[in-house]
């Protein structure tokens, strides 16, 4: 599904599983994964990967191939779990992104752990949407990083839509997959289409706080 504005900002939304998406080779600058934390209390098991630790590293596994092929060479892999464990400061949670670029070198590209990006935050409660959310500030940082104006961004496990909403402030093309929440998700980027550029969006932004590089 694609919906675009009249002053041309526009995504795609895709119904699909993070480890086997329709998006072409090398045809993604930037791609965020935010997958579900494994073997959440609460959390029906089709909403999870899996509660079993090793197939839960496999289905992971499966997800940095697939952000491999559909990479453009130079482009960057940004990954987050609860592996290790997030961590509470003072109220908040300190997370981090694994960080993984893919070489210049040749159409497939071989990739490695470059870095990592950590922040200290909290989560957001959006109507409609059963689990927590990163904040878009937190997701603007990542996106302005790690890519360029016109260039597409995409988001295994997208969730709430706060990294696309982020993408779309930016000037980037969001891509957002998942098997969940599409017609609230579609609802909250059709709004922000029409007041593009937007300060603020639907679901409370924390105020940000500093981030820095582990």
């Amino acid at each position: 599904m694609i919906r675009s504005s009249a002053q041309g900002s526009c995504y795609l939304l895709l119904k699909s599983r993070a480890e086997q998406t329709p998006l072409r080779d090398n045809s993604v600058r930037l791609v965020l994964a935010t997958p579900p934390y494994r073997g959440i209390l609460g959390v029906r098991q089709e909403e999870c990967p899996t509660k079993n630790p090793r197939r839960y590293e496999v289905f992971l596994a499966r997800c940095l191939k697939e952000a491999r092929r559909i990479l453009k060479p130079g482009g960057h892999y940004l990954l987050h779990t609860n592996l290790p464990p997030v961590k509470r400061e003072k109220g908040a949670l300190r997370i981090v992104f694994r960080v993984m670029r893919k070489s210049n070198r040749g159409s497939v590209g071989k990739a490695a752990w470059v870095e990592s990006e950590e922040f200290t935050t909290r989560f957001v409660w959006i109507r409609g949407i059963s689990w927590a959310a990163f904040p878009v500030w937190l997701y603007r940082d990542l996106v302005r990083r790690y890519s360029q104006p016109g260039e597409i961004v995409a988001h295994l496990c997208s969730g709430s839509g706060n990294a696309a909403l982020a993408a779309l402030m930016l000037s980037r093309k969001p891509v957002l997959v998942d098997l969940h929440n599409h017609r609230r998700v579609k609802e909250r980027l059709d709004r922000a289409l029409v007041h593009i550029p937007a300060e603020r969006v639907e679901g409370k932004d924390e105020s940000r706080e500093k981030s820095r590089r582990a």
